[in-house]
């Protein structure tokens, strides 16, 4: 009778606490136990009774922090109930400038940009360099990126760059404008930056040839280790390039991967399609 009890009181305690979870989360910091909660009140609880008699206690713990005055970020009805929610304080290293990346107009899928975005913070480049700059959308992620980081040194590369004076005015404390074609600018590039590189987004010239071109011009131009990012790597020629670039080079360049693989198609003015977007990386492995 006694074993009956407790598991009943476990029970009832553990659907309280659901329908608690479901009015008014506790904070994004439970994410990950709300959902390991929900797959352990789901089983039986004779085989669990530990584990979620634990992880009650966690639970209830974590609500007794926040009803004594801990700032937990509002969510889900009570967030637009007009509960006020609290300022939560970024800590050292937090990527302030990531805003940045949804009203930039980049010629970049909104996965592209979050991406680009992270593997500049993530990797922290001293210097990037990017052939194909046009509008500066792309420039102004990875500028936004190297704001976040407290370093670096952008330099964009392009026969025609059109870039708006406010995004001219937004990367220009650490980009530096090239116009030339590539690879002919490459070694002024490098000048320009202070050395090597340790980042490269290729963006230019999509045909399968002026891929290559900016791969073997690269190459020269960057450390050992560095990352070359391929946009538009679903374009068949671009594809085809990359592709070529691996097979000349089996032991200075790895494949990484497709890394955001959302296909942007659209229709020829012939009725044919033609498949843009996608972001594909490779290291160098060095000389």
């Amino acid at each position: 009778m006694k074993h009956e009890s407790q598991s009943s009181e476990r029970l009832r305690r553990a659907r309280e606490l659901q329908r608690t979870f479901r009015r008014d989360p506790v904070g994004g910091k439970l994410t990950a136990l709300k959902r390991l909660f929900f797959r352990l009140t789901a089983s039986a609880f004779d085989r669990q009774a530990k584990a979620v008699e634990a992880l009650l206690d966690v639970v209830e713990d974590l609500a007794a922090e926040k009803a004594g005055g801990v700032a937990w970020p509002a969510a889900g009805p009570a967030a637009s109930a007009g509960r006020p929610v609290p300022e939560m304080p970024l800590a050292e290293g937090s990527p302030r400038s990531l805003p940045v990346i949804v009203d930039v107009g980049a010629e970049m899928l909104m996965p592209e940009k979050v991406l680009l975005y992270a593997l500049v913070f993530g990797l922290k480049p001293q210097r990037c360099l990017e052939i194909g700059t046009f509008r500066g959308g792309s420039a102004a992620v990875i500028c936004a990126a190297m704001d976040d980081n407290g370093f670096g040194r952008l330099v964009c590369v392009d026969p025609e760059p059109r870039i708006p004076p406010e995004v001219s005015e937004r990367i220009a404390p650490r980009a530096t404008i090239l116009q030339g074609p590539s690879p002919e600018v490459l070694d002024e590039a490098r000048k320009a930056a202070g050395g090597p590189f340790a980042f490269a987004l290729i963006d230019g010239d999509h045909s399968t040839a002026g891929v290559l071109r900016d791969v073997e011009g690269v190459l020269d131009q960057v450390v050992g280790g560095a990352y070359l990012l391929f946009h538009d790597c679903h374009f068949a020629e671009v594809a085809a390039a990359v592709d070529e670039s691996l097979r000349r080079h089996p032991r200075k360049l790895v494949d990484c991967g497709v890394l955001s693989v959302t296909a942007k198609p659209t229709t020829t003015e012939g009725g044919g399609e033609v498949v843009w977007g996608g972001l594909r990386l490779l290291r160098h492995l060095g000389r």
